[in-house]
């Protein structure tokens, strides 16, 4: 998952993590994702490093940011 001796930024594994699990299916869309808090404490990052993965991702159009949710397209 995340590994912070990575040449890689956090944010972008987790932005790649996250990007994954949606492509693949496994999170469903309308699904809830987890919030800023539970992906930092899962995966042993700061809030603001999980915050500018999911902002990127809806930037991007992969979730939707008010509700931290995938779209039911994308």
């Amino acid at each position: 998952m995340i590994d912070k001796k990575h040449a890689l930024p956090m944010y972008f594994q987790l932005k790649e993590f996250i990007r994954e699990k949606i492509v693949s299916g496994a999170w469903k869309p309308g699904a809830m994702v987890p919030s800023e808090r539970e992906l930092s404490e899962q995966h042993h990052i700061s809030r603001m490093t999980a915050r500018q993965a999911l902002s990127e991702l809806a930037t991007e159009g992969l979730l939707r940011r008010e509700q931290l949710v995938v779209p039911h397209s994308f």
